[in-house]
């Protein structure tokens, strides 16, 4: 799992990053977590253990805050091992609400079609479900297709709907940052300096 509590966390190129089965993938308090270009696997849980796998279940607690855990040109898959067990015992989701007002959104990304078709799963009964942001945008595979996905109310699958909420202008700054080709040499100067 990986967890960020801090103002940023940027996993670029080719990152791999293994789904524990009892915790989500990414879990991000009142904080932006990017995943851009990595490749997410979804683990085989244990013979035992029967809830769902979960990709991200972000953490914004105000909202008011910038938290967001935003997953962009990423592949997410399953281990062979997970998707040999027939029937699956274990049902995979893209995230959930992690905390109140929860902010997750993927983009331009690969999903195999192991992910559920209703492609989020609640985290407790409707908690977070009227205050969450959820979108979906540009991906690809069997596991991307929105006609099946959840109908809550701030869910949403298309991009002219995402663009007239209004999102804290930080994060705009904060994604439009990520998204420049320039990253790369700046995270590179960073890690020199």
């Amino acid at each position: 799992m990986v967890t960020n509590q801090h103002l940023w966390l940027m996993l670029v190129d080719n990152s791999i990053a293994i789904v524990p089965s009892q915790e989500p993938l990414i879990s991000s308090l009142d904080a932006v977590a990017v995943f851009q270009n990595c490749k997410i696997i979804a683990r085989k849980p244990e013979e035992m253990q029967t809830q769902a796998i979960t990709i991200a279940a972000q953490g914004r607690m105000q909202p008011f805050g910038t938290g967001a855990i935003v997953i962009q040109n990423c592949t997410i898959t399953a281990e062979p091992a997970l998707v040999a067990i027939n029937p699956p015992r274990n049902k995979a989701f893209l995230g959930r609400p992690g905390k109140m007002y929860s902010r997750t959104i993927v983009m331009q990304s690969q999903i195999d079609g192991f992910i559920e078709p209703e492609g989020w799963i609640p985290f407790a009964g409707t908690f977070g479900l009227e205050t969450l942001y959820f979108v979906e945008y540009q991906n690809r595979g069997p596991g991307a297709n929105t006609d099946k996905r959840v109908t809550w109310k701030n869910y949403i699958k298309t991009l002219h709907k995402m663009l007239l909420l209004n999102l804290p202008q930080e994060l705009y700054l904060k994604v439009a940052i990520i998204l420049m080709d320039g990253l790369r040499k700046l995270v590179s100067h960073m890690n020199q300096g």
